[in-house]
């Protein structure tokens, strides 16, 4: 089998898993960079809506300097 196919396969077994979420100080919470739920950061709970929508739209536009690059 080519090794490109070996790849496919290994990605196709291999279900998507959501990642545990434990729980965090009060002055803490999640947010999520995904609508699905498999990327969580963890942001500040004092952050106004707009500073929070704000954040998340940098770390979003900013994933791949996180190191959160699809495969």
């Amino acid at each position: 089998m080519p090794i490109e196919n070996l790849s496919q396969v290994k990605d196709e077994e291999q279900p998507a898993k959501v990642p545990e979420l434990k729980e965090i100080p009060s002055h803490l919470k999640y947010a999520f960079l995904s609508k699905d739920a498999f990327r969580p950061a963890i942001i500040s709970s004092s952050l106004s809506p707009l500073e929070e929508e704000k954040l998340m739209r940098v770390l979003r536009e900013n994933q791949g300097a996180l190191g959160l690059v699809d495969f």
